[in-house]
């Protein structure tokens, strides 16, 4: 799987990678539900990256974890816990700012979270669009993004594709190209 996955260029022109993974994001862990990542069990093979386009404030991020279990029934109740957690999130909400480790401060957001279930290449996926906006006042504080798991066999991918908007502008145009991208990189695995 890991040759299968798309390198930098086919997602994004200036993306280069990343030492940090997004909050939640780890070998055991995928992001779902603001602040409430789902743990997995280890899997026989996994990889995590992150992806960003630093150059510009509304710069492009990609993070993604994909892995193989043993068999289709261990990926699928990996699979359930995280549909399950995308399920139970409110479509509305606000998380409070919190103190992080190394003197650093996560503001708090307002946001707003949606779901849907579908197939694209043989991958049955849930898709979930998040849009969270800061507390603090600023120009360009509302972050769009498009998170997608999916599986299929003994495989199971997760996607985390987001960017920072203009005030007022929309997510879809976030959400089309995220949808592009997860194409592409299903059709490569296969």
């Amino acid at each position: 799987m890991k040759s299968a996955l798309l390198p930098p260029q086919d997602i994004g022109k200036k993306l280069r990678d990343q030492r940090t993974m997004p909050q939640g994001l780890s070998e055991q862990s995928v992001p779902t539900c603001p602040d409430s990542p789902v743990k997995v069990a280890e899997p026989q093979w996994s990889s995590i990256r992150h992806l960003a386009d630093t150059s510009s404030p509304y710069g492009t991020h990609y993070a993604q974890f994909a892995a193989v279990y043993g068999d289709a029934a261990a990926a699928q109740r990996e699979f359930d816990k995280i549909r399950t957690a995308a399920r139970e999130c409110p479509a509305k909400g606000n998380v409070e700012s919190k103190k992080l480790s190394n003197n650093r401060i996560r503001l708090g957001y307002g946001y707003t979270w949606s779901m849907r279930e579908e197939s694209i290449e043989g991958w049955r996926l849930v898709r979930s669009s998040f849009k969270k906006t800061a507390k603090a006042a600023g120009k360009s504080n509302t972050l769009s993004f498009a998170m997608d798991y999916g599986i299929r066999g003994n495989a199971l991918i997760a996607s985390l594709y987001w960017e920072r908007l203009p005030p007022g502008d929309s997510g879809d145009p976030i959400s089309k190209y995220a949808t592009d991208i997860l194409t592409k990189q299903l059709q490569k695995i296969g």
